[in-house]
């Protein structure tokens, strides 16, 4: 109780035991579109080969006093002589953190009106899953990943416009090529394709218009929301087509 609390992280771990599941789950989220009032960050380094390496395994999305970070755990250990002989590890980690700096542990403070460390502190571990899930949520649209193929199919039994139907097909593609949904939507508004509102017409249909790569073994990816709701309840399965699981 004597020491003054200037930050909390809360963090989770998912286990991944296929890399092909693995690194397409963080390619998937690492395109993702940066929500309204949040700011994209990137790892900085003198040597801009390594933090170009070092941000393609590395998520950071930051509002005020808080943000996301997501990063592929095992990469950083790896990267950073972390790693020990004993370490009985699974393939892959993807490691979630929700970090609250000084403001935000204020209006908790005052929310339950306390400055106890020791019960401020309790608070946060007791409310830590449903916290991480409320900011992924706010971050990623609870919509699962299908195929280019699967994602065109969707949109033409939908309801909407043929104009719009056709923008949202452009944006799929558009996402076969570009890096991030922010760098597409910018190409469409460039070549006066209308963008706004289309990601909620993806919403709407449960899809996310970022596809799974060409020739990737799964069908469907979920969306980073549902595997937090159930992890630690369940293991999530991704089925791989057999001739293609290694």
């Amino acid at each position: 109780d004597r020491y003054y609390l200037t930050r909390v992280d809360l963090c989770t771990n998912i286990r991944c035991d296929n890399k092909k599941v693995f690194r397409e789950l963080v390619r998937l989220l690492r395109k993702t579109a940066t929500p309204k009032k949040y700011e994209r960050k990137f790892y900085q380094h003198k040597d801009k080969k390594r933090a170009n390496q070092y941000n393609k395994h590395y998520i950071r999305i930051a509002c005020g006093s808080q943000e996301l970070v997501i990063y592929d755990k095992t990469y950083q250990m790896n990267e950073n002589d972390l790693v020990v002989d004993y370490d009985n590890l699974p393939a892959d980690v993807l490691r979630i953190e929700v970090h609250y700096e000084r403001a935000k542990l204020r209006s908790i403070e005052k929310k339950h009106n306390t400055d106890n460390v020791l019960d401020l502190l309790w608070l946060l571990i007791q409310e830590s899953k449903p916290r991480i899930c409320k900011l992924v949520e706010k971050c990623y649209p609870d919509c699962e990943y299908r195929s280019y193929a699967a994602c065109l199919d969707t949109i033409g039994r939908s309801r909407f416009p043929e104009q719009t139907q056709s923008d949202m097909r452009m944006l799929v593609t558009q996402m076969q090529r570009k890096q991030t949904i922010d760098a597409a939507l910018r190409w469409m508004e460039k070549h006066n394709i209308q963008t706004d509102g289309l990601l909620d017409k993806f919403r709407k249909l449960g899809i996310n218009p970022i596809p799974l790569r060409q020739g990737y073994a799964a069908e469907r990816m979920p969306s980073l929301p549902e595997i937090l709701r159930e992890v630690g309840e369940k293991p999530v399965n991704v089925v791989l087509s057999w001739w293609k699981w290694k």
